[in-house]
């Protein structure tokens, strides 16, 4: 917008804001575990960016804060499956990791065939599957 009666003034405006980028981090492996019932593996995670904390959530113990580029390592975990979720100013983000046993009972063993990612289309999304 410019000043009628004065052409070379400008009218300006300006405002505060503050934004949390998103917490982001990475799986890195899993030291196997020697059986069911024993609690007796690891995982370790990096910090992409800064985390004032992670979660596992079936444990519901926090670790952290962290900074970007950390390796976090968590430990006394039984095999199976675990959602880690990572906080930076309220904003979360969560990362699913499957830690295997380190000899498996036949009847536990799998493979994953055809795995088809999730799509987005006009009119929605097209869930993926394996």
């Amino acid at each position: 917008m410019g000043n009628i009666l004065n052409p070379t003034c400008t009218v300006s405006g300006a405002t505060t804001f503050t934004y949390n980028p998103e917490s982001i981090f990475v799986f890195e492996y899993a030291d196997t575990f020697s059986g069911c019932l024993q609690a007796d593996g690891k995982l370790t995670i990096r910090a992409i960016t800064d985390l004032e904390f992670i979660r596992i959530d079936t444990t519901g113990v926090l670790h952290g804060p962290f900074v970007a580029g950390e390796l976090i390592e968590i430990s006394n975990l039984n095999s199976g499956t675990y959602t880690v979720v990572g906080d930076l100013g309220s904003c979360l983000n969560s990362l699913g990791i499957f830690v295997r046993l380190a000899s498996p009972p036949s009847a536990l063993e799998f493979q994953i065939d055809d795995i088809v990612g999730e799509a987005c289309t006009e009119n929605g999304k097209i869930p993926g599957s394996f």
